[in-house]
């Protein structure tokens, strides 16, 4: 199986979050400027590539440019913090690293065209220098 890889330092967005811990407890808001890297893995079409970098790249920066200066909220989270500035409710129970990776995953699965079945995505998203979460994503398969 072939992959491509982009880990371009330009693959960032600045927002805000805090976490709800395991205890019900949330982490006080605070922002990050979050790094993606994207590994995609599959079949070769009759030209000879996976898919364009340059497709990957713009949906990319179409996601990433929608969380930029947001506050990266979880729907649990909205009557906790209702005072916040420029509020993003997304689909995942908690804003972790791990979850937002996913979603992003997702979104970019959406964007470009790939087929079921086919393909597998590898989405890490760096919180902190040498803090990563990672979602790995099998299209039709979510793990």
């Amino acid at each position: 199986m072939f992959s491509i890889r982009l880990n371009s330092p330009s693959l960032t967005f600045a927002a805000s979050h805090g976490i709800q811990y395991d205890t019900g407890e949330y982490e006080p808001l605070h922002e990050h400027t979050f790094r993606v890297v994207v590994t995609i893995f599959g079949p070769l079409c009759a030209a000879g590539y996976i898919v364009d970098f340059h497709t990957v790249e713009q949906s990319l920066r179409k996601i990433l440019s929608f969380l930029e200066k947001k506050t990266l909220l979880s729907q649990e989270e909205l009557s906790f913090r209702n005072n916040c500035e420029n509020p993003l409710i997304l689909p995942i129970k908690n804003t972790t690293a791990e979850l937002l990776a996913g979603y992003i995953a997702e979104e970019l699965c959406q964007n470009i065209n790939l087929h079921p079945g086919q393909y597998k995505i590898i989405l890490e998203l760096e919180e902190s220098p040498g803090c990563w979460g990672v979602f790995n994503y099998e299209l039709g398969i979510r793990n």
